[in-house]
């Protein structure tokens, strides 16, 4: 049989080629450490990326950060009382005007009393003839003279015309109405001389320091909330201050449609700016995190239910950085800052002022990055050391 016409291949050959196969492997591995940490991109950079763009940037760091829900509310007075008179007649005089405040006992109006001054005057007169009839019969029993029945009915008479006395006393202190407790007059259309009885509305008087807050959170939330909390709210007309609050009470049932809870609140009013029936929102905190990664909320861009943000990229062969579009997932938001569950890490450059300005690819520069180029490049060129003695074991 002839001669196979394929070369054989040598041990030493073999040995060569797998002594190359295992550099190429190693070679491979290195640059993909060095890919995976981000140290320079595989790829030559985008052409756009040759002009540079001026953006401001901040590295990621780790901070704590509270998750807050926001409500929606409405104030109450801590006190209101619509005030009906006792007694009929014609009102007299009006002590205080509408609007106006009020201290507790203090007189507001005053009803004409002359027809219950009169009515007083006859219970006394009562009055008077029934103690005198009652101790002449007193003397009679006392020495059991006279009959026990007309004694009795004597007793019942002074009782009945002290009654009659107090009753006409109770009209005369009720025809002045007085404030039940410190607050504040409403707008009210009564006038001297008008007809008033136990059916009119003469005023409403309300509390108004501390004035309540009610409003109702999601049901997932009632562990995070307890009586005494501190709480940040906002109301309508007032949106360039925040009130401090605290809870003051929390309901002791879910409504089972909304799957809410009500909350009350206490705000101190003493200056009276902050009216009963003004909408509020409230800012709550019901959760906290220590070492987050945080971002500010304003670099986040949304497309859709994606989130995203600026990352840069720096490339070791021509010593920049490039502005890549990188997804991300968020967490707590807390005022202007907000924390990202995935997508960057503490020490990452993000763009945070200049973002309309770029797109994906392009250069950038920014204040600091000298010292930034220097410190990536050195990385860089520690990493390239580390991979060529991996090679070389």
């Amino acid at each position: 049989m002839g001669s196979s016409s394929f070369p054989r291949t040598s041990s030493g050959n073999r040995r060569k080629f797998m002594l190359l196969g295992g550099i190429i492997v190693a070679l491979l591995v290195g640059v993909g450490v060095l890919i995976f940490k981000g140290v320079f991109s595989p790829s030559e950079p985008p052409v756009r990326t040759l002009k540079s763009v001026t953006v401001e940037v901040e590295p990621v760091r780790n901070a704590s950060i509270s998750r807050v829900i926001t409500a929606v509310g409405t104030l109450r007075a801590n006190q209101s009382v619509t005030i009906k008179p006792l007694v009929n007649g014609q009102v007299s005089k009006i002590h205080v005007e509408g609007g106006q405040e009020v201290r507790a006992g203090e007189a507001i109006i005053s009803i004409d009393d002359r027809k219950y001054r009169n009515k007083l005057k006859e219970a006394e007169a009562k009055l008077a003839f029934a103690e005198l009839e009652f101790k002449r019969y007193d003397k009679l029993a006392a020495l059991n003279f006279g009959k026990k029945k007309l004694y009795e009915r004597a007793v019942a008479d002074r009782k009945e015309a002290e009654a009659m006395v107090d009753q006409a006393r109770k009209e005369i202190e009720d025809s002045v109405i007085t404030a039940p407790f410190e607050g504040m007059i409403t707008l009210n259309d009564i006038s001297i001389g008008a007809s008033v009885n136990e059916n009119t509305e003469l005023f409403t008087i309300v509390d108004l320091d501390p004035i309540k807050l009610d409003f109702h959170i999601p049901a997932q939330y009632l562990r995070n909330i307890s009586k005494g909390q501190n709480l940040k709210v906002m109301v309508d007309g007032f949106l360039d201050q925040k009130f401090d609050a605290f809870i003051e009470a929390v309901d002791a049932r879910v409504d089972p449609n909304s799957h809410t809870i009500a909350v009350r609140a206490a705000i101190d009013n003493g200056k009276h700016l902050l009216k009963p029936g003004l909408f509020a929102r409230i800012d709550i905190q019901v959760g906290s995190k220590d070492n987050a990664i945080v971002l500010p909320a304003s670099v986040v861009q949304v497309n859709g239910d994606e989130e995203s943000v600026y990352k840069l990229t720096y490339f070791a062969k021509e010593n920049i950085f490039v502005a890549m579009r990188h997804p991300i997932t968020t967490g707590f938001q807390e005022a202007d800052k907000i924390e990202v569950v995935r997508g960057v890490s503490e020490g990452d450059l993000i763009v945070t002022v200049g973002q309309l300005k770029i797109r994906d690819g392009v250069a950038v520069t920014f204040e600091g990055e000298k010292e930034y180029l220097d410190k990536f490049k050195k990385e860089t060129e520690e990493q390239e050391v580390s991979a060529k003695q991996m090679l070389e074991q």
